[in-house]
């Protein structure tokens, strides 16, 4: 059962994957289901694709950690980067085609393998209810759009008052700095907020570090029906 001590508390940050969130498969098999979908629709061998969009990402990543802090590129920009190197190769790729469909293959592949925490979603709408405003808060490599647009498919998009993505801003959790930038965006205390999620670093000590209360979420197990 989620609970908590605080008597004060008015507003609720909760991260999404693992949290809300679980996927039944590893990320990195999502991402090859994806290749292998491109791999049909352009005849290019999908380890090609896969093996160019996982040094490509990292590329990126890894610049990233000493210019801004941050641990993720926006997956739109490793997109359109993956196009540019299979374009040299490949020259039949079309660019607008090829960007749409790798985002719309990628989207369903995700959803189709999401299943919610049905414990924390409970928890959630009945914190609803007593009247606390409540903010998903996501270190991600898509904007807040995406992970929008997945809620309503799940049908728990009316839960949030806001919805944030690490990529709106080019800030993380894992810095901190995006809890100070929605502590001023939104005008909160700190101490009036609680952060749920279940990454130890991210989502309890650097919430802890900015204020904010925070707890740890245990992954819940799956039901088989």
């Amino acid at each position: 059962m989620i609970t908590y001590k605080q008597k004060d508390i008015t507003t609720i940050f909760v991260d999404c994957f693992d949290t809300i969130i679980y996927r039944n498969t590893a990320k990195k098999n999502v991402f090859k289901l994806w290749a292998k979908d491109l791999s049909q629709k352009y005849n290019i061998p999908w380890k090609i694709i896969y093996k160019k969009y996982t040094k490509t990402n990292f590329s990126f990543c890894f610049k990233k950690i000493f210019k801004t802090l941050t641990l993720q590129e926006n997956f739109e920009v490793v997109l359109e980067s993956l196009y540019n190197k299979l374009a040299k190769k490949y020259s039949n790729l079309e660019k607008e085609d090829f960007l749409k469909t790798s985002y719309e293959v990628y989207f369903q592949k995700e959803l189709d393998c999401f299943y919610l925490n049905t414990e924390m979603v409970d928890f959630l709408k009945n914190q609803k209810k007593e009247g606390k405003k409540i903010y998903l808060v996501s270190d991600f490599y898509c904007k807040s759009n995406t992970l929008r647009k997945w809620f309503e498919a799940l049908k728990i998009d009316d839960i949030f008052d806001q919805i944030f993505s690490s990529s709106d801003f080019n800030k993380e959790k894992a810095t901190k700095k995006i809890y100070k930038h929605l502590i001023k965006h939104l005008q909160l205390n700190p101490k009036n907020i609680i952060m749920f999620g279940d990454n130890i670093w991210s989502d309890v000590m650097m919430a802890k570090s900015c204020h904010l209360n925070a707890q740890k979420v245990k992954k819940q197990r799956r039901n088989n029906d």
